[in-house]
């Protein structure tokens, strides 16, 4: 499979996560964005493929969707026609900002390629770095 699908892929399951409304996971009312909005830098980073949180603190409820990303992405690459094993790495990164939300996903491909890709937290759309420069936190 193409890199450039392997990072469609982890946009559709971000997406979907960080929408709160996850037909992935067939449940409602998880937010990421407020659980990032409480974590320092407004950020919370989870590892999709070990269903692990690395950066922020998470609700339990958001925690138990976190700990079955495994599972679920797992379901959508299957629909995908390939398997998770196709990513050496896939994390998902959500940001609360000032002027909204947004979220990244950093792909990492068995080959060792890798890529970060940015994306607003309510349309899906890629943003622009050169307009929407990467928040940083101090």
């Amino acid at each position: 499979m193409k890199f450039d699908d392997l990072c469609s892929i982890a946009h559709n399951f971000a997406d979907s996560f960080g929408s709160g409304a996850s037909l992935l996971f067939n449940s409602y009312g998880f937010y990421p964005y407020d659980d990032a909005g409480q974590s320092e830098g407004g950020t919370i980073e989870i590892d999709v493929l070990r269903g692990r949180l690395l950066a922020g603190v998470s609700s339990p409820e958001l925690r138990s969707f976190i700990e079955d990303s495994p599972r679920v992405f797992e379901s959508l690459c299957l629909r995908h026609g390939i398997s998770s094993e196709a990513f050496a790495g896939f994390t998902a990164r959500f940001t609360k900002t000032q002027s909204g939300r947004e979220f990244s996903v950093t792909v990492v491909d068995q080959k060792g390629r890798c890529r970060t890709d940015r994306f607003d937290g309510v349309y899906g759309k890629r943003l622009d770095a050169r307009k929407h420069p990467p928040v940083t936190s101090a």
